[in-house]
């Protein structure tokens, strides 16, 4: 049986004992990690900013994704989440389509304005050194020895070693701060799924088509073209898009009883936005149309089980806290 090294124990030590009201030290551990992955077995320096550019990518894609908070409600937003949303509502800004972009999808966009992005990664990095780089390694009244630090120029230094167990230990303290994340998250957040999302995050977030769902929604039109699901307006059959009524980022998942036809540009200028009251009362009356059109049992019990456990109500509801 393999003996775990003293080393990783101390990481071990490290997030068993990680209590915080925020999610700093889950992603700056999870940073270490990812960072000593892409590296050479030596002995190795990284600065702050590297590090700030994986939380960067790891908040992002929880926040603007997921709309997860990092902190508890009624509490100020941790300041890295400020940071981020901050960046967020510039692309939002400067693009016209509203749906979450996954981080490295839009990195580039993001790197064009170099000063601005350099300079929020300063910012990230300012917290990091005053909010968790020399608190990370406490525990109770002990200091482990996992990294050496150097907090006026914003470097940690790890031998050969500790970069060796880490990489060999990576998948265990990946899913440990990654457990931890999901804890917090769900103190934070109404929203279902978050193991899940923190997995998707973490993995690449890759949506599903939804064109069989566009087929079956298009087959149980009873006009001759079929129309808006916000608008009423009649769409072209080169403008058909399949849209989340309650959104995909919170819901995280493709259900039919969540599904409408709308026009790509609606489908964009909506985004991530909550719809009316309204437009849930419309959806419920939609469902149960939908039921009586549908020949396919499977997706005639899906919208079934939905209505019989009140869905489209109790995730609105969630959604909006």
């Amino acid at each position: 049986m393999q003996t775990i090294p003293d080393y990783i124990r101390q990481w071990f030590r490290v997030i068993e004992n990680m209590n915080t009201s925020a999610t700093y030290k889950p992603a700056w551990g999870r940073a270490i990690v990812e960072i000593c992955l892409e590296k050479e077995d030596v002995d190795l320096t990284i600065s702050f900013d590297e590090i700030s550019n994986k939380i960067l990518k790891y908040y992002w894609n929880q926040v603007f994704f997921f709309d997860l908070r990092q902190n508890p409600k009624g509490k100020n937003t941790n300041a890295v989440e400020r940071i981020v949303r901050s960046m967020i509502q510039d692309y939002l800004t400067e693009n016209e389509d509203q749906r979450p972009q996954y981080y490295e999808r839009v990195e580039h966009k993001l790197k064009k304005n170099e000063k601005r992005f350099k300079r929020n990664i300063k910012k990230i990095s300012s917290k990091l050194k005053e909010n968790v780089s020399h608190r990370f390694l406490n525990v109770n009244t002990e200091v482990m020895k996992l990294y050496v630090l150097d907090e006026n120029e914003r470097l940690i230094y790890l031998i050969k070693d500790e970069v060796m167990y880490i990489k060999e230990y990576a998948f265990t303290l990946t899913q440990l701060f990654n457990f931890r994340w999901v804890m917090l998250l769900e103190k934070y957040n109404n929203a279902p799924k978050i193991a899940n999302k923190i997995k998707g995050e973490q993995e690449g977030i890759n949506r599903g088509s939804l064109s069989k769902f566009r087929k079956i929604l298009l087959e149980s039109v009873d006009t001759l073209q079929p129309v808006d699901f916000y608008t009423g307006k009649i769409l072209q059959d080169n403008d058909i898009s399949v849209d989340h009524v309650i959104p995909w980022s919170f819901i995280y998942s493709d259900d039919l009883w969540n599904l409408v036809l709308t026009s790509s540009s609606e489908n964009s200028k909506k985004g991530r936005s909550i719809v009316s009251k309204e437009i849930i009362n419309k959806l419920r009356h939609r469902n149960l149309e939908l039921i009586k059109k549908l020949s396919d049992t499977k997706y005639i019990d899906e919208l079934i089980l939905a209505q019989e456990n009140n869905y489209v109500e109790k995730f609105y509801r969630s959604l909006k806290g």
